[in-house]
């Protein structure tokens, strides 16, 4: 009977740790791929895996020594992984931190090649990784920016105002060189005083404010606005859209993910230019001071046949002549006035529009961006590049990119 629990006693300190600690540690996989902060294990539902588990990202190293020939290599941790989504056959998982050293670059490209190994922790390592991201519980996660999770313009139902103000050559509306040829209408132009109308100058703004809202609905929908005053006036609100991948990696970049492109639509009212006439310029547009009313002569003249008399004219009144010609004069003047404002109105209308815009990041590093805005006046189409010049990294959360870059 002794030697029979001395046997059994030996078998057990033999066995170690229990057979769920063996389990976890010998569950191990490799890495096919990394995308951002996303990477895909091939281990799965039939695995056993489920959503949580937590897995350290290893590389095993290779080095052999000259003349012994011994391999003084082994496991270099890389970081930590937790998964987030299971599949039948493979899961994908978000990277919680980055060893010092590790690359996100090199891991892409030697995860293609079978280098990069994920090790199931303990349950007592699990527990010390739980406990530690408890006793922090104020501390916010860096936001995951993979191809199925974030919005590129910030985080959900919050506020993201931009404010921009600018200045060069004041805007064109077609002026022409003098203010009388406002003046649509023949016969007023004909009435009116161009002696002394001196050239007239560009006087729209070349001064603008813009201030912009956007805020994010949903991981593909994000609410905008805009307001901009000065050389163009325009209010528009609308909405981005990102409805998914297009082509490419989906790797994340500050104005979305590698092949996925953005739409923007909106609606509103607006137009470019001054529509008012400056005070020196409306001054200009006046009658000519001959124009006058019927004129009363002093004297009336009959034809009596054989005879002609030639007597006073009992209506002539000259101060009431001159005050009629005086209001009459005036009366064109307004007329010319308002005909030039009317010409200027129509050359910086205001009215109701829609703008359209869509972009397209094409690398990690390069954003292609077309716009078209047609509000009254405002009938621009513009086309642009954007090159980053350093790629987004990891920890990186401001959807601007990089910070410093």
């Amino acid at each position: 009977m002794k030697t029979l629990i001395t046997m059994a006693m030996t078998l057990l300190i033999l066995a170690g740790p229990s057979s769920t600690e063996v389990t976890a540690q010998e569950r191990t996989g490799y890495v096919m791929r990394v995308e951002g902060r996303l990477v895909f294990i091939d281990l799965g539902a039939q695995d056993e895996v489920i959503p949580n588990d937590l897995f350290r990202v290893i590389r095993q190293e290779t080095i052999i020594h000259p003349v012994t020939g011994e391999n003084l290599g082994g496991e270099v941790p890389l970081g930590l992984v937790r998964v987030v989504e299971i599949f039948p056959r493979y899961s994908t998982a978000e990277i919680l931190s980055m060893d010092p050293g590790a690359d996100i670059r090199m891991m892409e490209v030697e995860a293609k090649q079978g280098l990069i190994r994920i090790k199931m922790l303990t349950s007592a390592e699990q527990l010390d990784v739980q406990n530690l991201m408890t006793r922090r519980p104020m501390v916010r996660s860096p936001t995951i920016m993979s191809p199925s999770m974030g919005n590129p313009d910030g985080a959900m139902k919050s506020i993201v105002p931009e404010f921009r103000i600018g200045g060069g050559s004041a805007v064109e509306t077609n002026l022409p060189d003098r203010a009388y040829k406002l003046v649509s209408d023949p016969a007023l132009l004909g009435q009116m005083d161009t002696t002394s109308v001196e050239p007239l100058e560009n006087f729209n703004s070349s001064i603008l404010a813009e201030v912009a809202v956007s805020m994010p609905l949903s991981n593909k929908v994000s609410f905008v606005g805009r307001l901009a005053l000065g050389a163009a006036t325009k209010l528009a609100v609308g909405g981005k859209f990102y409805p998914g991948s297009m082509f490419g990696s989906g790797l994340p970049t500050p104005d979305g993910h590698v092949g996925e492109p953005a739409f923007t639509v909106t609606v509103g009212y607006g137009g470019r230019g001054s529509s008012t006439l400056p005070a020196t310029a409306l001054a200009q547009l006046t009658a000519r001071t001959t124009l006058t009313t019927l004129t009363l002569t002093d004297s009336l003249t009959f034809d009596l046949g054989d005879t002609i008399v030639t007597v006073p004219n009992p209506d002539l009144d000259t101060a009431v002549q001159t005050r009629v010609d005086s209001a009459y004069q005036a009366s064109v003047t307004d007329s010319i006035r308002a005909s030039a404002t009317d010409s200027l109105e129509a050359l910086a209308s205001k009215g109701l529009g829609f703008g359209l815009g869509v972009d397209l990041p094409v690398t990690e590093q390069i954003k292609l961006d077309a716009r078209i805005d047609r509000f009254g006046s405002i009938e621009e189409f513009s086309f642009g590049l954007t090159y980053y010049m350093k790629r987004m990294g990891m920890g990186e959360t401001n959807p601007d990119g990089c910070c410093g870059r």
